[in-house]
């Protein structure tokens, strides 16, 4: 009788019902932290709540994509100043992500993998080495989705990363999209290189937002074995067959520690090949007023309010 879960889809209410008191915990956006500073407001940080992914579609599917070259996949990725990201767009709210399931503080992470590295130079030459230049750029779709509780500002996060291929001269354009015309799009194979015949270019990059703090294997194997919708989406069993192979065998083992040393030398895998490309991890925000005592703000996933029953009043 002394809680009232309250429903305020829209950011701007959220932030007004701490700032007046209304509220006395809201998940707040990351663009009014500065404006709730020195408001009486405490402002609370869950580093690493959920993260951000892209994959080059059509990689293993079309035999003609340029994504079929690792180099071309490792340029993609290291072209990406995530560190840079996190610091204009986030405002430090994110961290480069080394995760290619689940990220830091999940299970399976691989704590030693360190993020992929922003080289520029690097990137333009692995570029020229699969035939790409001035008079032939590589050209690449970012489709991307806004998803309430995701990874935050994933548009702008799509149009930022498009600027650093720019400067490599890459050229990006950004698509964005309701999450379930993205997801009937991916997997009835409708984007641009999905499928054999297709044309090669522009590249499709499809970026997800999702949650970050996974506590259990299956839950992230069972979405990209090949038999799956997204497995199947993203890549060909008969190509890369280590990869189905590897997440059934996590699967099926039972030992708990051995499963999560399994899933972290995965991860491992999909680096060395460049199979994914691991973006952000964000922060969840929370706005939280004086007549809370206490919170333990671990949360699941998503930058949701989470242990509501943990939360203590003050007296």
């Amino acid at each position: 009788e002394r809680v009232t879960i309250r429903a305020a889809e829209d950011p701007s209410t959220r932030v007004a019902l701490v700032q007046t008191g209304e509220a006395d915990v809201a998940p707040l956006p990351i663009s009014a932290v500065e404006e709730l500073e020195g408001s009486g407001v405490e402002i609370i940080e869950v580093p690493a709540a959920t993260q951000s992914v892209m994959w080059c579609l059509g990689f293993s599917l079309n035999p003609d994509s340029p994504c079929n070259d690792v180099g071309v996949r490792e340029a993609l990725s290291i072209a990406i100043d995530r560190q840079g990201i996190a610091d204009a767009v986030y405002r430090g709210f994110a961290a480069p992500h080394n995760g290619y399931m689940a990220g830091p503080g999940a299970f399976g992470n691989a704590e030693d993998l360190a993020a992929p590295p922003y080289d520029p130079d690097r990137a333009q030459q692995l570029l020229a080495e699969a035939g790409f230049d001035e008079s032939n750029p590589l050209q690449v779709e970012i489709v991307v989705m806004d998803v309430a509780g995701d990874m935050p500002l994933m548009p702008t996060l799509g149009e930022a990363i498009a600027g650093n291929y720019a400067d490599i001269g890459v050229e990006a354009t950004v698509r964005l999209g309701e999450e379930e015309a993205n997801k009937e799009a991916l997997f009835g194979f409708e984007y641009n290189g999905q499928e054999e015949g297709d044309p090669p270019t522009p590249i499709t990059l499809y970026m997800r937002g999702m949650d970050n703090r996974f506590y259990f294997v299956d839950e992230q194997a069972t979405l990209y074995t090949d038999d799956s919708e997204n497995g199947s989406s993203v890549w060909n069993e008969e190509e890369f067959p280590d990869i189905t192979d590897q997440l059934r065998a996590i699967q099926a083992e039972f030992d708990f520690d051995t499963q999560g040393e399994m899933m972290a030398e995965f991860h491992r895998f999909m680096a060395d090949n460049w199979l994914q490309m691991p973006l952000l991890s964000g922060s969840a925000v929370f706005g939280m007023s004086d007549n809370i005592d206490s919170w333990d703000f671990q949360v699941a996933g998503k930058g949701n309010v989470h242990n509501q029953w943990s939360l203590q009043p003050a007296e």
